[in-house]
């Protein structure tokens, strides 16, 4: 057994939001505004990284009290800067309409040790924020402590507190355990699957979706 999440708050860095809209205009708007019909919240969840970037887009239908997987997977931008920032335009445009229509935009901080990740972190959010200004639901990005995906829900803080085993072994069961009890036989089979690397990444993804709205109703600074 872990400690109690909020035993850890205060050890959990901040969230930083990131709102590329206009001043004075409204911001993650309710899906019917759009179409009475529509009644959605959509996220989506980013764990990044060079050649293994992981990507989780899902909507929640609160009328139907049902969750549908829009795109999970990894993508792959390249090893140096320069493969980088054409490989994030390359393999990002496609899925624009997924990041257009996410209310908030979940992505992992990452620590100024790691160089090459944390340039195509901040290349992410940069080429994000240009492409969502002032369109689709005037969704945020919100940079987020990596602890949100582990000690938040109930994980290990230390390899210690997981019995010597790394920590993405519990992200990876704790995904599967999600995954499973939600019935999202899609999402379960794409883990099943991915090589090594990118089922640790997809399942941070997840960890870090069944994380968010517990966490988010916390944070003043995230719009509601």
């Amino acid at each position: 057994m872990y400690t109690s999440r909020h035993s850890f708050n205060k050890r959990i860095n901040k969230p930083i939001v990131f709102n590329p809209h206009q001043a004075n205009v409204p911001v993650c708007i309710p899906s019917f505004y759009f179409n009475p019909s529509y009644f959605f919240i959509q996220a989506t969840f980013i764990d990044p990284g060079t050649t293994s970037c992981a990507f989780r887009t899902v909507r929640y239908h609160y009328k139907t009290n049902t969750v549908e997987t829009i795109w999970f997977g990894v993508l792959n931008f390249g090893k140096k800067i320069d493969e980088i920032i054409t490989g994030v335009e390359r393999e990002l445009t496609p899925l624009l309409n997924n990041f257009i229509y996410s209310h908030y935009i979940v992505i992992e901080s990452q620590p100024l040790k790691r160089k090459d990740v944390f340039r195509t972190t901040q290349h992410l959010i940069s080429f994000l924020l240009s492409r969502i200004a002032n369109c689709g639901v005037h969704g945020v990005i919100v940079e987020v402590d990596s602890k949100i995906k582990t000690v938040w829900i109930g994980g290990p803080m230390t390899k210690i507190q997981n019995n010597g085993v790394a920590i993405k072994e519990w992200s990876k069961h704790k995904a599967e355990e999600v995954l499973t009890l939600r019935n999202d036989t899609l999402s379960l089979s794409i883990l099943s699957s991915s090589l090594y690397k990118g089922k640790e990444d997809l399942s941070d993804t997840v960890c870090y979706e069944y994380a968010w709205w517990s966490y988010y109703l916390t944070r003043d600074e995230i719009p509601k």
